[in-house]
């Protein structure tokens, strides 16, 4: 049995209740990640922006 098929399984045998509870937890998780994922890509986009900043003043700095 795949896990998929165990899913269906488990949700087949939950009330309407506890399969709508388990999916408004789910889609909180879902968003969780996702928001957490940007802040990742965003500190990665700070940080390229930062450090052509920190090398453009290098190249700017008299000598």
């Amino acid at each position: 049995m795949t896990t998929r098929e165990q899913l269906h399984s488990l949700v087949d045998d939950l009330s309407e209740a506890e399969a709508e509870a388990a999916l408004a937890r789910l889609t909180r998780e879902r968003d969780s990640l996702s928001a957490w994922a940007a802040s990742d890509d965003r500190d990665a986009m700070e940080d390229a922006w930062a450090l052509a900043n920190a090398r453009e003043a290098i190249r700017e700095e008299p000598w």
